[in-house]
């Protein structure tokens, strides 16, 4: 794997050096860095959503979960965490009952863990789509801190975009 964070076949960025230390060494004439921010992320992620995303990893790596948590402990402990969503404003004590509560200890975990799993599901994507040169390129200049993310891509590669947009929406 070539990505940023292959161990893990992620692309997450760790600081800013990371970054930087992690840019190409060349472009092409068609070159565009592009530069996005995911908006309203933590509460934009349903329940289910955080669900089946800590289920992807929890499958995927059962040897970082430290013995003493099965993962029905961890996925019954998120699902109570997203039912007692409370916080106050203006004295008024108000209970969330969509997305994941900003501030919560685990929400940026689970921001991560929900992003990663959607990168995945888009890697699948783009494999069956894309050339073999695009899918490599992809997987060699594309990050991710948090909930902003980087790409180098190629113009002449806007052709595919609706292809990918609409394959992703039916996954």
């Amino acid at each position: 794997s070539s990505g940023i964070n292959a161990e893990y076949g992620e692309y997450r960025l760790k600081d800013t050096w990371h970054f930087l230390t992690n840019l190409p060494t060349h472009t092409y004439n068609d070159g565009i860095g592009i530069t996005a921010d995911i908006t309203s992320l933590y509460t934009n992620i349903t329940t289910e959503a955080g669900s089946q995303a800590i289920k992807y990893y929890l499958d995927r790596f059962p040897h970082l979960l430290p013995i003493r948590f099965s993962p029905d402990f961890v996925l019954d402990l998120y699902q109570f965490l997203q039912d007692n969503l409370y916080f106050t404003f203006e004295g008024v004590i108000y209970k969330q009952v969509l997305g994941t509560g900003m501030g919560k200890i685990y929400a940026p975990s689970l921001a991560d863990i929900k992003v990663g799993f959607d990168e995945s599901k888009l890697e699948n994507i783009l494999e069956k789509i894309l050339p073999p040169l695009a899918f490599n390129h992809f997987k060699s200049n594309y990050a991710r801190y948090l909930d902003d993310v980087w790409i180098l891509w190629r113009s002449s590669w806007n052709y595919l975009i609706p292809s990918i947009i609409k394959r992703y929406e039916f996954d």
